[in-house]
């Protein structure tokens, strides 16, 4: 797994703190993760309005606290 520098970030609608990515991986199975808040990952970049996010391993994901969305992982 890719080190990355990152911030951790609590996002407002729970209690979950996540290390949010700073930088786009090209390996393993990809997902988007929020950058802006939320703790979610997700199968495309527009789910849930999200702004500038980050497309990471899901290992890097999961590593950093996001879990999976509900809408993309059904």
């Amino acid at each position: 797994t890719t080190k990355n520098k990152a911030k951790t970030t609590q996002s407002k609608k729970n209690s979950s703190t996540v290390i949010v990515p700073t930088k786009n991986e090209t390996e393993g199975q990809l997902v988007w993760v929020p950058t802006k808040g939320g703790t979610k990952y997700h199968v495309t970049s527009t789910c849930s309005k999200m702004k500038d996010p980050k497309h990471v391993s899901l290992e890097t994901a999961q590593e950093n606290g996001y879990t999976a969305c509900k809408k993309c992982y059904k």
